[in-house]
C-alpha cells in the first residue's frame, strides 16, 4: 500500500510539473482539435502525438524542447485554418451552466471562461436518402481526444 501511495504522489508530482510548463501552450492547441473540420487532419495527428510525447517525459528541459516544437507545430497549424460552419448550442450568453469561473489559473480547464460550446452539421450527401440522424459527442476533457472521440 505504501509503494501504490508513494507512486501516486510521483505521478502527481510529475503531471503538475508538466501542467506548469506545458499547461498554457497546450490550452493554446485545444480550438484546433475542437474545430478539427476546420484544419489538415495529419497536422493534427502530428500535434497529438506531440502532446503524448511532452506528456510522458519527465525532465523539465525535455519537456520545455518538445514544447518548441509543439508550439511551432501549432503555429503552422492554425495558419491552414479553412472555415467549416459551426453552429453555437445556445444563443450567445445564454448558456445554462451550474457554476461559473472567471479565469483559467495556468490551464487548468480545457477551457477559457468564454468557450462557447457548438456543433459541426456533417450532412450526406442530396443524392442519399436519409435514415436517422446521429449525434456524436467527443468525451469530458476534449483537446486531442476530439480526434480519436468523435472526428473518426
Amino acid at each position: 500500500m505504501e509503494d501504490m501511495k508513494k507512486l501516486f504522489e510521483e505521478m502527481t508530482k510529475r503531471i503538475s510539473v508538466i501542467r506548469s510548463i506545458f499547461g498554457e501552450e497546450n490550452l493554446a492547441a485545444v480550438h484546433l482539435f475542437e474545430e478539427c473540420l476546420s484544419y489538415p487532419l495529419e497536422k493534427l495527428v502530428e500535434l497529438a502525438r506531440q502532446n503524448e510525447l511532452i506528456e510522458s517525459l519527465e525532465s523539465e528541459e525535455e519537456i520545455r524542447e518538445e514544447m518548441e516544437v509543439f508550439r511551432k507545430l501549432r503555429l503552422e497549424t492554425e495558419k491552414m485554418r479553412k472555415d467549416y460552419p459551426s453552429r453555437l448550442l445556445w444563443p450567445e450568453g445564454n448558456m445554462p451552466v451550474l457554476t461559473e469561473y472567471k479565469e483559467n489559473p495556468k490551464g487548468r480547464y480545457n477551457h477559457d471562461p468564454d468557450f462557447a460550446p457548438f456543433l459541426y452539421e456533417m450532412l450526406i450527401p442530396e443524392y442519399e436518402k436519409p435514415k436517422g440522424d446521429i449525434i456524436l459527442c467527443a468525451g469530458g476533457d476534449h483537446g486531442f481526444t476530439v480526434l480519436c472521440e468523435g472526428y473518426q
